[in-house]
């Protein structure tokens, strides 16, 4: 899995103005390196959930598929607690995976645990449970939680972290 972020002219964080030059930039990026393709790729990092960012999904995806990609093109990465109930409504229906960020690092100064997200929103029919899912990012980052430490080894050990990704 590849997600494709910090490249060159365009970070690719946020939400995406034109899936098509994405898209190229993506290809670019691989073919130049003489990078083999990955199984599967991501889309965006913390892009807002909404109807245009799907359609730019869809640009996307369709320039990964005629630069010959046959690989999954996940939609997504939404950053922790995103998307919320509503917005499970502008995920594409035909999207060919989902990443989510989950972080259960939003306890740890009490606040509720937005980790697991996915498996409600299948319980309230909100995401289908066939459909794959890449959780991106998890563990305890810097979500609000009151802590100035990014990332997990400012806040757990080792093992805590492994008892985390054991959940997954």
């Amino acid at each position: 899995y590849w997600r494709p972020c910090f490249l060159p002219a365009d970070n690719g964080e946020g939400d995406c103005g034109d899936g098509v030059l994405w898209g190229q930039r993506v290809v670019d990026q691989i073919t130049s390196n003489g990078h083999y393709w990955p199984d599967a790729i991501g889309y965006r990092n913390e892009l807002n959930p909404t109807a245009e960012n799907a359609a730019q999904y869809q640009r996307y995806r369709a320039t990964l598929r005629a630069a010959v990609y046959t690989g999954i093109v996940a939609y997504g990465s939404f950053g922790v607690g995103r998307p919320d109930w509503p917005e499970y409504a502008t995920i594409p229906t035909d999207a060919d995976a989902l990443e989510l960020h989950e972080y259960f690092g939003r306890t740890v100064a009490g606040s509720p645990d937005l980790a697991l997200r996915h498996v409600e929103a299948i319980r309230r029919g909100l995401l289908p449970a066939s459909l794959p899912l890449f959780i991106g990012e998890c563990g305890a980052d810097r979500c609000g939680d009151g802590m100035d430490g990014r990332g997990w080894r400012d806040k757990l050990t080792p093992e805590q972290m492994a008892a985390q990704l054991a959940i997954y």
